[in-house]
């Protein structure tokens, strides 16, 4: 069951009435997947399909003809492909995937990763959302097959806890001069999810394939498909943060990725819409 909820955040400004695809190009993607915890420093059990779930992402984006420009696996994941990322990692594609372990401050790259970002001898940012400087220049998508990166204390199928997910709120609206910013959605999970190997791939065969679903409708059958209907598991709440403009209708969630919308700041300061699916019965 497809839920939609919006909630106001800023002002507008004047906005245009019609949405105008952006020029076509060759976009780009980044992905990290983390399997040894262990060699991390613990923290979280040890995954199996996580490498090759970020793997399979970018070879099949690729396929897509989009540019895949770096893959941090393992040991390589640190704190500064998120945090203040201005200064590299992920605000340098158009979409970054990311598949581990998580919880509701983003990606847990495990107890030993190095979670600091001290650029220019610093200051030092971790990763908390109100450090995710995604939405500078280029980054339009995040998507994270990992656990509650969306979850607001709501264990129903209820609208969403605003007060809870304010600190994610910042990556839509970066200090950087600009009122708000490129990113459009963050496509992620409310609940836990499960390690499978095709969620990426299967996201951009959802998109970019012949199916030519939406950035958010796509990524909620996916990991429907991925995670409920393939392995019989007890459920999962997949859930989509984006862009939002109350005064166009127009909802980042519906674009698509074949032919992407403007940023967001292209119109005005940003609204956000929270969309949640439950599928069966999740687990929290």
């Amino acid at each position: 069951m497809r839920n939609d909820f919006v909630a106001v955040s800023l002002a507008l400004v004047a906005v245009p009435s019609i949405l105008w695809p952006a020029p076509a190009s060759a976009l780009s993607i980044s992905t990290v997947g983390i399997n040894l915890y262990s060699g991390n420093g613990g923290g979280a059990p040890n995954l199996v399909n996580s490498d090759a779930d970020a793997n399979n992402a970018g070879s099949k984006a690729s396929s897509y003809g989009w540019n895949w420009a770096f893959a941090n696996n393992d040991s390589n994941a640190w704190g500064g492909i998120y945090a203040n990322s201005g200064y590299g990692g992920v605000n340098t594609q158009d979409m970054h995937y990311y598949s581990g372990h998580g919880n509701d401050l983003g990606p847990f790259l495990g107890d030993g990763a190095s979670y600091s970002d001290c650029p220019n001898g610093g200051p030092c940012l971790t990763t908390v959302p109100p450090n995710y400087n995604w939405s500078l220049d280029r980054l339009k998508w995040i998507a994270a097959n990992a656990c509650e990166w969306l979850y607001d204390g709501i264990t129903t199928n209820s609208p969403p806890n605003w007060s809870a997910l304010s600190p994610w709120y910042h990556v839509f609206n970066p200090s950087d001069g600009n009122p708000n910013g490129s990113l459009h959605a963050v496509l992620a999970a409310r609940s836990e999810t499960w390690d499978v190997t095709g969620m990426g791939s299967g996201y951009m065969d959802a998109t970019l394939g012949w199916q030519g679903e939406s950035a958010g409708q796509g990524w909620f059958d996916t990991m429907w498909w991925q995670m409920y209907f393939y392995p019989h598991s007890p459920g999962v709440e997949p859930a989509v943060l984006d862009a939002y403009q109350s005064s166009t209708g127009a909802d980042w969630f519906n674009e698509s990725l074949k032919s992407p919308w403007p940023d967001p700041d292209c119109c005005g300061s940003v609204e956000y819409n929270y969309h949640w699916d439950w599928i069966g019965t999740p687990s929290f």
